[in-house]
């Protein structure tokens, strides 16, 4: 574990918050995806090992399930993960054409998958899941294009964001995450389009065309958008609120790509493809 001190720009509109990265560690092969749940444990995806990483404040090694396969807790390229209120991981894994629920202790509860899901019509790829705090997930469908909801009975009770849709049809998306009122957030090329709980089209927020965007992530009432050189911040309105460029942080290797970003009320952790940064929040 190597200890790094630096100070980032602000993240919140009316103060400078000094963020502070304490340790980073370098785990990973090729990791996409990171999520914390309210219990304050990090899941992390890693495509290239086909693991799923745990890393908790208490632990110093983290533990970890996968490996490539089919089974209940192996995965195939993993390419998202998130966790609900209910403190349940979700995992997209992608090549086997599901989304594997597990509890907080990485026990395996359920697959999402075309024999398990009811009312599915055609075929099931998902991209990126996100789950509201009623229960209910939230998919990303990159063979059809839509975005599916799915309730806790794994019955699919609305499709949107087809072609259908007019303005608010999706694209290429590439996340999907549930921010303040269970409003559903869609990176949808260098746009993140809004939607409410009962799939309504809700407003569209313009990116810059000039970033590679990675991921997006709720936080409070607004949005993280990470881009692979800067994570961005707006309110669910649509507003810009903070940018901090990779060339800002001072310490941090410029080469380096973001590729996720996860908060809580007093920590920061930014993901690169093969290390993990834990910061903390100083107003």
């Amino acid at each position: 574990m190597v200890a790094v001190f630096i100070t980032l720009l602000a993240f919140l509109p009316d103060s400078i918050p000094t963020i502070i990265i304490q340790s980073s560690q370098q785990l990973f092969l090729s990791a996409v995806s990171i999520t914390i749940n309210s219990a304050g444990s990090l899941f992390i995806a890693d495509q290239q090992s086909h693991l799923l990483f745990e890393i908790s404040e208490n632990t110093f090694s983290p533990k970890k399930i996968g490996g490539q396969g089919w089974g209940n807790t192996e995965f195939d390229s993993p390419c998202d993960v998130t966790s609900s209120f209910f403190l349940d991981i979700f995992v997209v894994d992608q090549y086997n054409r599901r989304i594997q629920r597990y509890d907080k202790n990485l026990n395996f509860i359920q697959s999402f998958n075309e024999n398990t899901i009811i009312n599915l019509h055609g075929r099931f790829q998902p991209l990126s899941c996100a789950v509201s705090s009623q229960g209910d997930l939230f998919v990303i469908d990159g063979d059809a294009k839509r975005l599916l909801k799915i309730n806790r009975r794994s019955s699919i009770v609305n499709e949107f964001g087809t072609y259908k849709g007019g303005i608010g049809a999706i694209v290429h998306p590439k996340d999907i995450a549930v921010v303040s009122n269970d409003i559903i957030a869609v990176l949808d090329q260098a746009s993140i389009k809004l939607y409410d709980v009962y799939g309504n089209y809700l407003r569209t927020i313009i990116l810059s065309s000039d970033e590679n965007w990675k991921t997006i992530q709720p936080y409070n009432e607004s949005i993280i958008a990470v881009s692979a050189h800067s994570i961005h911040q707006y309110s669910v309105a649509g507003d810009p609120i903070n940018r901090v460029p990779v060339s800002s942080i001072i310490g941090f290797d410029s080469s380096e790509e973001f590729q996720d970003a996860a908060f809580s009320s007093r920590s920061v952790y930014i993901l690169t493809s093969t290390t993990l940064y834990s910061a903390s929040l100083q107003n």
